[in-house]
């Protein structure tokens, strides 16, 4: 039988130096202390949530204040073998990190942000998704790896989290293979658990300061504080920030999956996902239009007005097949003269531009006979 796992979650307001490092001190107490987790004499790695250069504001990367509380406390408890790496979105790991305020904490506690350089297959044969992966030399020559994670939306799994965090274990260009190799929420869900189980990050150490804020202003899904924190206070800070319900330990475990089913429940039947009908997503894309703007994986997508308009019309009919003739007469608004030759040269562009591999794409599908559609 698996040993369960210690959870401690920790209510803070605001990203204070002082007050985070205390509180990072009193979990890593509750836990047992560092040295029951990590060896002094182990090579550590620490993974921060790097996707891509970003104002810290924006809630897109590990806080500076976070990695820096947390490298302190590595140093006053005498590690001294750390190094910190992700296998970012965009960009390397020494790109993103600057002028974030990272890079700031890590040179003050003489901690290296390396790059990834080399690729290495290895094999998981008791996989239940995912049976092989490409990770960082980097990585695997870490004794013990700690996921410093973001708690934020993700237009695939709705939430990141600890676990979402860890595919920036993937190396490099391998990580958008995997989103077309696992197109699913399910699909790409399984395959995160096998990785973290391969991986097996010693210490999970999760941002969810703001994070809460900025979920409510993307997406209706459910969250349930679970804590041990009893006070009324916290209880009334947990809900203001946006959590649906809150359940403390000890706790009925029949009561809590009510719970979970009661907030699912109203979930679908009041219609989940985006708060802003302007905003529509399909795995890694988003169109915006207000904006009129589309990224995919958080990077701007330029298209033309017709490529705009044909990927709206889909979007807004996620499954549904739509024929030549249909997209010509809705998008161009005119006779449908020559319709399936024009549309198909306007889908290959488009495909070329929103498509990891456009020869066989993920969202922009071809349906044999009748047309087109956008995802399952």
């Amino acid at each position: 039988m698996n040993k369960k796992s210690k959870v401690v979650v920790l209510p803070c307001e605001a990203y204070e130096e002082e007050k985070i490092y205390n509180l990072l001190k009193a979990g890593l107490k509750e836990l047992g202390g560092l040295e029951a987790l990590i060896g002094k004499d182990e090579k550590l790695l620490l993974k921060p949530n790097l996707l891509k250069k970003a104002e810290v504001e924006k809630a897109v990367i590990t806080h500076p204040v976070v990695v820096g509380a947390f490298a302190r406390i590595l140093r006053e408890e005498g590690y001294a073998n750390i190094v910190l790496a992700d296998s970012c979105g965009h960009g390397t790991t020494r790109q993103v990190i600057q002028g974030t305020g990272i890079d700031t904490y890590l040179e003050k506690y003489e901690i290296p942000a390396i790059d990834y350089t080399k690729g290495v297959h290895v094999d998981y044969p008791q996989g239940v998704q995912a049976r092989e992966f490409i990770l960082p030399r980097e990585l695997l020559e870490a004794d013990c790896v700690i996921s410093l994670s973001k708690m934020k939306t993700h237009a695939l799994e709705r939430i990141t989290g600890a676990v979402k965090n860890s595919y920036g274990f993937i190396y490099g260009k391998n990580k958008a293979i995997g989103h077309t190799r696992y197109p699913s929420a399910d699909s790409f869900a399984r395959m995160l658990i096998d990785l973290n189980q391969y991986v097996k990050p010693r210490l999970y150490i999760m941002d969810g300061i703001t994070a809460m804020v900025k979920i409510r202003e993307q997406s209706n899904v459910p969250v349930i504080l679970l804590t041990a924190k009893s006070e009324d206070t916290d209880k009334i800070l947990g809900l203001n920030i946006g959590a649906d319900d809150y359940v403390t330990k000890p706790f009925n475990p029949v009561e809590l999956q009510a719970r979970v089913k009661s907030q699912l429940r109203r979930y679908m039947q009041l219609g989940g996902g985006s708060v802003r009908k302007e905003v529509l997503t399909m795995g890694g894309i988003e169109l915006d239009d207000r904006t009129k703007e589309v990224t995919l994986d958080g990077d701007k997508v330029a298209l033309t007005r017709t490529e705009y308009d044909i990927l709206k019309l889909l979007m807004e009919n996620p499954g549904k097949v739509f024929s030549p003739t249909q997209i010509y007469t809705q998008v161009w608004k005119d006779n449908p003269y020559g319709a399936e030759n024009t549309v198909a040269v306007h889908i290959r562009h488009l495909r070329e531009k929103i498509e990891y591999n456009p020869a066989e794409p993920r969202y922009l599908k071809a349906v044999w006979g009748r047309g087109y559609k956008m995802g399952d």
